[in-house]
């Protein structure tokens, strides 16, 4: 659908104004850089350049000769690297993903903008592919039967998956956020596959489900919102803090956090009741909150993300442990 002659009311990156009831979680963009060397791979563009300029210079046979053949070379692949910059520059601007409560919309296009509503009842599943600068790609693999063309998504999709296209949020910027806000949000409304996120350089999608094991701690504590924009971890047995999240830092922690909480709201629930952070005998973590009914088994998420829970309860054995900042 074109973004011309909405209607009034109509948010940014939406076709329509919301339906009653119907709420924006998240919206964001690609990255330049993400796009510039994963999407238009531009590192394959300079190394080839680079390989060509080389080939030529020592085929010259003098350094003179050398010189007039690979200089316009490299600035003949100056120039492609530059056009490559715009183009993801051009596609990051005009790109606009978002997340409601009931769906995912990717607004893209850079002549022409074009719209595809992903009610969450039209997604399989989803998965996460995290990289070093904190960004990720988010693939989403339809139900069978629905199919988009390749073409008409790219560069918003999943490389090489041609006979079964799955649309891609590329380059998000804080993906481990995004992603858990989208797990708990499309658990809200409907049998969503689990979204395994898989960190590092893996891909793929599959099922993760808490396993047979005996709970050795919990920890039960309330999310309090603070003036300066932080968020104070209150444990509810002593009333101490555990933790401290500033403005700007751990966004896994938050973001699975507010979707907790979000998902209270849709339900009209208050913040009376707290949260629960249970260890098990075979040390793997998981995320509870009982006014909902919602749980989220951490490992899910690697290591390092269920880490970020991990520092919030003592060490086994260990009596207690300090208020700690996480970052």
């Amino acid at each position: 659908m074109s973004g011309d002659f909405l209607p009034e009311g109509t948010p940014r990156g939406l076709p329509g104004p919301l339906p009653a009831g119907e709420r924006i979680l998240w919206q964001g963009a690609p990255t330049t850089a993400g796009l510039l060397v994963r999407a238009w791979n531009t590192r394959l563009v300079v190394a080839w350049f680079a390989a060509c300029a080389l080939a030529f210079g020592l085929a010259a046979g003098s350094s003179g000769a050398a010189l007039t053949v690979v200089l316009p070379t490299l600035v003949i692949g100056a120039g492609g690297v530059a056009l490559l910059g715009l183009l993801a520059w051009l596609t990051h601007r005009t790109t606009l993903y978002t997340i409601t409560n009931r769906r995912i919309v990717l607004q893209a296009g850079i002549a022409l903008p074009v719209t595809h509503n992903l009610p969450f009842a039209q997604i399989d599943s989803a998965a996460m592919r995290a990289f070093t600068d904190g960004t990720g790609d988010l693939p989403l693999r339809l139900r069978p039967g629905l199919r988009i063309a390749y073409l008409q998504l790219w560069p918003h999709a999943r490389p090489w998956r041609l006979a079964r296209t799955e649309p891609m949020l590329r380059s998000v910027p804080g993906a481990d956020a995004v992603a858990a806000l989208l797990m708990i949000g499309a658990g809200a409304l409907m049998g969503f596959s689990m979204l395994a996120v898989l960190i590092g350089r893996s891909e793929g999608v599959g099922l993760v489900a808490l396993p047979a094991a005996k709970p050795v701690a919990q920890l039960e504590f309330r999310a309090e919102d603070q003036a300066d924009g932080s968020i104070a971890l209150r444990n509810v047995a002593d009333q101490t803090i555990v933790a401290w999240i500033h403005p700007g830092e751990d966004g896994f922690l938050r973001g699975t956090l507010r979707g907790l909480a979000q998902a209270r709201q849709r339900d009209g629930l208050g913040p009376e009741k707290p949260f629960s952070l249970t260890r098990y005998d075979d040390g793997r973590l998981a995320l509870a909150d009982e006014a909902t009914g919602r749980r989220v088994p951490l490992e899910a998420f690697g290591p390092t993300n269920a880490g970020a829970f991990a520092r919030l309860m003592p060490a086994p054995g260990a009596p207690g442990s300090p208020a700690t900042e996480t970052r």
